[in-house]
């Protein structure tokens, strides 16, 4: 399996609404996307992707295979992604996160993200997304 089709895999274990094998390659072939991924006995388990424009920039997916999760892998994704987010230049980054996602806010805020705001009905099944800044 390629790279795109092992984070599909992934994508498809953790989301209602995965990313196409077509959206992830096209992402990881954009200088503006800054990918990290993690791997345990020679597997991909886990991996994240942000995007950069200017100076901002925003968390686009954060995914741990259910198997592999509270184990900190995902703080330790979100670290290197923010880290090299400033290295890059960027001063401000956003997410949005599904309301429901309670896990996902905790950790977030830990890692020093602040609600900034909702969106109603973002997510399929009309779920609100919770808008989260960290400077």
């Amino acid at each position: 399996m390629d790279k795109a089709q092992e984070i599909t895999a992934i994508e498809q274990a953790c989301f209602n609404d995965p990313w196409s094998v077509g959206v992830v390659q096209s992402c990881l072939e954009q200088p503006h996307y800054v990918w990290e991924t993690f791997t345990r006995e020679g597997q991909l388990v886990a991996y994240a992707c942000a995007s950069v424009s200017l100076d901002e920039g925003e968390l686009l997916r954060i995914a741990v295979m259910p198997a592999y999760r509270r184990q900190g892998i995902g703080e330790q994704l979100l670290m290197s992604v923010l880290a090299h987010l400033h290295d890059r230049g960027v001063e401000k980054v956003f997410l949005e996160v599904r309301a429901s996602n309670v896990a996902a806010q905790a950790l977030y805020g830990k890692m020093g993200f602040q609600v900034i705001g909702k969106r109603k009905g973002y997510y399929t099944g009309n779920e609100d997304a919770v808008i989260m800044e960290k400077m």
